[in-house]
């Protein structure tokens, strides 16, 4: 995917980060959860619950809707592709969904429908963007890659994702049985996490959040500069962020 700078953009980037949201929100089509792999999750105050759609989640869009006029300056094209970041509601395969708002950037979100308890510090926000600046592009290369980073930003939302346990805190996750795929994502998983205070991106991303109070609040990243090689992990951090519970048709 590619991305505008025009002057329009830069000024609407301007804008949405004075202000901290668009006010316009967005309406999107979810199509499939693609590449992605089952999992065993569990989120805050829910039971554990397998799934296969931990992954990408791609979306369309339509240019000519006025409520889509903020994304139409971030994005080109009619598609999308976004990670979750709040597994306590959910979004619908084959559904649209009307997010209320575009944020600028992950600090206090997800603001999710209890009050949002797990809304995230600029601690997390920052490693969130550090996870996303090393791991993104490689998240597109496999159904294991994409679970993994999946599986990574939520352990960072609701447990900080720098000490990584995926068998205790908030959030748990577990291999499904005789799944390959699901294993070798989880430890990928676990690696990234670990290995992240040595990582020097060579990426750095703007992150936005879809945000609505009912909805699962989504999160997708602008390819910004790419930053020196060279640059410390630490400067790199400076100079910078699907279960959802459920995606799947309504019970007909």
């Amino acid at each position: 995917m590619s991305y505008k700078w025009a002057l329009g953009l830069l000024a609407s980037v301007g804008m949405l980060s004075m202000l901290g949201a668009s006010s316009l929100g967005a309406t999107l089509y979810l199509n499939d959860v693609s590449p992605s792999a089952n999992m065993t999750v569990t989120f805050p105050g829910l039971s554990a619950e397998t799934t296969p759609y931990v992954g990408h989640i791609n979306w369309t869009f339509d240019r000519g809707n006025s409520d889509n006029a903020t994304l139409d300056t971030l994005v080109q094209g009619s598609s999308l592709t976004t990670f979750c970041i709040e597994g306590t509601q959910n979004v619908y395969i084959h559904e649209n969904s009307t997010f209320s708002s575009i944020l600028t950037g992950v600090i206090g979100a997800p603001k999710d429908h209890v009050g949002s308890v797990y809304a995230m510090d600029a601690t997390d926000a920052a490693t969130l963007s550090m996870f996303w600046d090393a791991h993104y592009s490689q998240s597109l290369l496999s159904n294991t890659d994409a679970a993994a980073f999946q599986l990574g930003m939520w352990e960072i939302v609701y447990d900080g994702g720098t000490s990584p346990n995926f068998t205790a805190g908030n959030f748990k996750a577990s291999a499904v049985a005789g799944d390959t795929t699901s294993a070798a994502a989880l430890a990928e998983a676990q690696s990234w996490l670990s290995g992240l205070p040595n990582v020097t991106p060579t990426e750095h991303y703007q992150l936005y959040v879809l945000s609505d109070r009912c909805l699962q609040d989504q999160v997708f990243g602008v390819n910004a500069v790419p930053l020196p090689a060279a640059l410390p992990a630490g400067l790199s951090l400076l100079a910078g962020l699907g279960v959802f519970r459920r995606y799947r048709k309504r019970p007909s």
